[in-house]
């Protein structure tokens, strides 16, 4: 078993405190450590166009899925900021605003993180030992985006109830992160398709 980590926005780590979110969709920019392909006619296009050849090894492609493949675990990264108060070291989530902080023990370690200004520090400086959600993979799947259903768009922690669901909904969330870093609805981007279970820590 291996873990990797992985940012999320809070709404989305409410989503999964909450039991809605049991799904993930990252847009596929590198496999393996490469970025570009030469195809048997000395083309060469980059990951995207890869995935779209009909000669394209989709065992090869899951097996270098980044996030990891089933039985691995993802360990979260969140918006976080530790606070000294007296004697204590707090800890606390951007997600959960006026929800109960944890106390740290290792305090040497905690010191080192201290936001005088009460800052919250970014998902991506966050380290292993100060996250607090764990999550396993169930199953890893390639597709495109467009292709996902209204059962997966709940599963993907969707804000609105599952019923009055439609795609363009998600889409709408979809591009709000990924439209400016050239990867929106339109263009119908392979994704990875993540599945996962929370494990009670």
């Amino acid at each position: 078993m291996s873990e990797y980590p992985i940012p999320f926005s809070g709404e989305m780590i409410r989503a999964i405190l909450d039991g809605r979110k049991t799904q993930t969709r990252r847009v596929i920019t590198r496999i393996h450590g490469c970025s570009e392909w030469l195809l048997t006619d000395n083309r060469i296009v980059d990951t995207q166009e890869m995935l779209s050849q009909p000669t394209v090894n989709l065992e090869y492609i899951l097996s270098h899925c980044p996030y990891g493949l089933p039985g691995d675990r993802l360990w979260v990264r969140e918006s976080w900021r530790i606070e000294k108060r007296g004697d204590l070291y707090l800890l606390d989530y951007r997600a959960d605003p006026g929800c109960p902080t944890m106390r740290i023990g290792h305090s040497e370690l905690a010191a080192r993180y201290v936001t005088d200004n009460r800052k919250y520090r970014p998902s991506i400086f966050m380290p292993r030992w100060a996250s607090r959600i764990t999550l396993e993979i169930e199953s890893v799947r390639v597709e495109r985006v467009q292709d996902i259903d209204e059962t997966d768009v709940c599963a993907e922690g969707a804000p609105f109830h599952c019923l009055e669901i439609h795609e363009w909904d998600f889409a709408a969330l979809w591009d709000s992160i990924n439209a400016k870093r050239g990867y929106g609805w339109d263009t119908n981007p392979w994704v990875w398709v993540v599945a996962f279970s929370r494990v009670e820590q």
